[in-house]
């Protein structure tokens, strides 16, 4: 499922749920084999808030899974106390590059997506 990602959150899009793609972008994978999608969901304000009512949220998620890969998916999220005052989203955060372009545009992080320097370096060959 990790694989497919992408293709569920794109599906998610398509069918209206921009807000719930945007915090799942906050979100990372931490379980994942042909039956099972664990969803870790960071400790940050925008993602508590939308995961409030969360087994509507887990009915669209695990719709979707199940749409993509053409088999029954159990989707689980987990809560993830403390993420957001501590490790690498706080880094993130405290960035000197960030608070600049956070004052200068008035902007709030609404997605972190942890990533490897590799993984960056092979995003940004993508683009090219």
């Amino acid at each position: 499922m990790v694989q497919q990602w992408d293709r569920i959150l794109q599906r998610l899009g398509n069918s209206g749920h921009i807000p719930l793609v945007a915090a799942l972008t906050a979100c990372r994978i931490i379980a994942s084999d042909e039956t099972t999608l664990g969803i870790e969901v960071p400790d940050h304000r925008d993602c508590t808030l939308l995961f409030r009512d969360t087994q509507q949220h887990l009915d669209h998620i695990t719709a979707t899974a199940q749409n993509v890969s053409g088999h029954g998916i159990t989707a689980t999220l987990i809560m993830a106390p403390g993420s957001r005052s501590s490790g690498r989203y706080r880094e993130a955060e405290e960035h000197p590059s960030v608070k600049k372009l956070r004052r200068l545009f008035s902007a709030e992080i609404l997605a972190f997506e942890p990533m490897s320097e590799a993984e960056w370096e092979r995003y940004l060959s993508s683009l090219e």
